[in-house]
């Protein structure tokens, strides 16, 4: 008892029968106060700060050479901004890579909803326990949206969450808005994706191939995704 610490719960758990007993005694002596206090905690742990007036990545100069054919690049610029700071995508390189990856799961910036045929993919999402979705309809009602096609209703909820707006799943809609189309990227590029750890550190390594492999879940694109990369790069650093 004297070497235990709380810290290594998460390093030892394992999900056995009676760690999970454990917990479950633990949880319950717990205030529902103290329990809320707890999750507010835990999940201001997964989310960025909140950022005061940041200092802008892109210039509207930049949006607009970078993609040419959205009509107004000007609707972006701000969300995009507080999105990149907050998300300390700062430096031109990781600023490359998050923007270069937005080019092709948008074509451009001009598509910030998954265009629904549907296709025979997208009639799989229906019923993807993977993905969250175990209520008819999900598969559409929780289709790509946002700068990097946030999709499923599993991603939806944790992405809620995380930013403290449960509206968004009363109406995912939202998320094909460009302040939220912002965020809801900004957050799987720093917590939100599979590995649970930000891509800057992938971004920094010039790493193309390990940021496509987490955002896409595989290399689908990467050739295109390369060349956005790399139009990215001449435009930040001009």
């Amino acid at each position: 008892m004297d070497n235990f610490n709380i810290l290594d719960v998460p390093r030892w758990y394992r999900d056995l029968p009676h760690q999970r007993e454990a917990l479950e005694w633990l949880w319950s002596r717990l205030s529902e106060d103290d329990r809320r206090e707890f999750v507010r905690r835990w999940r201001a742990e997964a989310s960025a700060p909140p950022v005061q007036n940041p200092q802008p990545v892109v210039t509207l100069a930049q949006l607009r050479a970078l993609f040419p054919f959205v009509p107004r690049p000007e609707q972006f610029l701000d969300s995009l901004n507080e999105a990149l700071a907050r998300y300390q995508i700062t430096t031109p390189l990781r600023a490359a890579h998050f923007l270069g990856q937005v080019g092709h799961e948008t074509g451009g910036l001009r598509w910030l909803e998954e265009i629904w045929g549907p296709t025979p993919a997208q009639r799989g999402y229906e019923g993807r326990r993977d993905l969250g979705n175990t209520q008819p309809g999900d598969g559409y009602r929780f289709r790509g949206r946002g700068l990097f096609q946030l999709t499923g209703r599993a991603n939806y909820e944790r992405f809620a969450r995380a930013v403290g707006q449960p509206q968004i799943i009363e109406n995912p809609d939202l998320v094909a808005t460009p302040y939220w189309a912002a965020q809801s990227a900004g957050w799987f590029w720093h917590v939100g994706n599979r590995t649970g750890r930000s891509l800057n550190a992938l971004a920094d390594r010039d790493d193309l191939r390990g940021i496509t492999l987490v955002i896409n879940g595989g290399l689908n694109g990467l050739e295109d995704r390369r060349l956005w990369t790399e139009k990215a790069k001449r435009v930040l650093h001009g």
